[in-house]
């Protein structure tokens, strides 16, 4: 069986490394830059969040109780998998 040699494109490639360059200047001017508010940085990383964890995060970043602050903490931590954690080493484990 003949094997399919991988041909370079020049013009994907460019392609890529402008998408790449346009993600990276999306990052910068709005999570980063001091100007985009402290409410909108929290609903941009809330699209990323499943929709199952969202609430509490969004609850946890109004500053409504700590309790939700170390919930969305734990989700996080944990990957959104929606285990208990289990690692005694973690600061927030005694609190649970």
């Amino acid at each position: 069986m003949k094997k399919k040699s991988i041909k370079h494109n020049p013009a994907k490639a460019k392609a890529t490394r402008e998408s790449i360059k346009n993600v990276k200047k999306y990052v910068e001017e709005v999570l980063f830059d001091s100007s985009t508010t402290y409410q909108n940085r929290i609903i941009i990383k809330a699209q990323d969040i499943p929709m199952r964890f969202r609430k509490t995060y969004i609850d946890a970043m109004k500053g409504n109780t700590r309790a939700k602050a170390m919930k969305a903490f734990c989700n996080e931590c944990m990957g959104f998998s929606g285990d208990e954690c289990t690692s005694p080493t973690c600061p927030l484990f005694p609190y649970k």
